[in-house]
């Protein structure tokens, strides 16, 4: 997909590619290496590059959300109510 140029938008690839366990160098326009992370894993600066939503598909953060202490006791507070789908996205 990546090879078939001006058919994908390079930001998407990036991004599904990398939730997929699928890691990536620096593209050549820039954009940031995307990298997934279990809940547990996540630390404060950090910037969300997907959405974390629960199993049933209920949005908790949307992308582009940097990772504060509170975002973070907020998240984690949630998910032992409600199951997260993992991995996260974050910009690494």
């Amino acid at each position: 997909m990546k090879e078939l140029t001006g058919l994908y938008d390079p930001r998407v690839l990036d991004s599904a590619f990398a939730c997929f366990d699928v890691y990536l160098q620096k593209s050549s326009a820039g954009q940031p290496v995307i990298r997934p992370y279990n809940l547990r894993e996540l630390s404060v600066g950090q910037i969300l590059a997907a959405n974390v939503e629960t199993t049933d598909g209920i949005l908790v953060v949307s992308a582009g959300t940097e990772l504060t202490t509170i975002v973070l006791h907020r998240l984690r507070n949630f998910a032992e109510l409600n199951p997260i789908k993992e991995p996260i996205c974050v910009q690494a």
